[in-house]
């Protein structure tokens, strides 16, 4: 209590009270810049994994397997997209895939180092794959697939540690509502 009324105090340009060293205001001031950017960080969590899961519900709508994902840079959605295997007849056309094709060519790169990669379900071998070559930085994702996914159920190609690239896995963000969509209850 006593830090946080100096701090406020020394905010308006008032020092009431005897200020504390100043590693200890440093200190202080860190742990409410670090609280800002979790608040930040879940947020942009959550905006993510809201859009994949439109993505899905969309999917479901068409009759697709209701699966859904986007690419964020940011706060920035680049790319979104749900499976399309029935509607293109084509068992590779997969959200992961077809978020990662459409989010570089929006991006006219061939990497997305700096991006997030958000999906209702845990990846197969296929797009965990895709997620390597593409580089993505962070994949979050919902719902565990105990049957294929290969992101920490069956295997995990995205952190195996034989390949150059590995990605920062961040599971089981709205994993209920991805599971109940998807057939796999978390």
């Amino acid at each position: 209590m006593r830090a946080g009324r100096l701090l406020s105090d020394l905010a308006r340009g008032e020092q009431k009270h005897v200020a504390p060293p100043p590693r200890r205001v440093a200190r202080v001031l860190q742990r409410l810049q670090n609280g800002n950017e979790m608040g930040r960080y879940f947020r942009q969590m959550i905006k993510g994994m809201s859009a994949a899961l439109e993505q899905a519900h969309l999917a479901a709508s068409l009759d697709e397997v209701p699966i859904g994902a986007v690419v964020m840079c940011g706060d920035e959605v680049i790319a979104a997209a749900h499976n399309e295997t029935v509607a293109r007849q084509n068992p590779t056309y997969h959200a992961e895939f077809l978020v990662i094709e459409r989010a570089l060519e929006a991006l006219d790169t061939d990497r997305l180092t700096d991006c997030t990669l958000y999906v209702t379900i845990e990846p197969c071998a296929q797009c965990a794959g895709a997620i390597v070559l593409a580089k993505v930085k962070t994949l979050v994702f919902g719902a565990y697939d105990e049957k294929a996914g290969m992101c920490g159920s069956v295997g995990d190609i995205v952190r195996h540690p034989r390949l150059n690239h590995r990605v920062d896995v961040q599971s089981g963000v709205e994993a209920e509502a991805c599971g109940e969509l998807s057939g796999n209850p978390a």
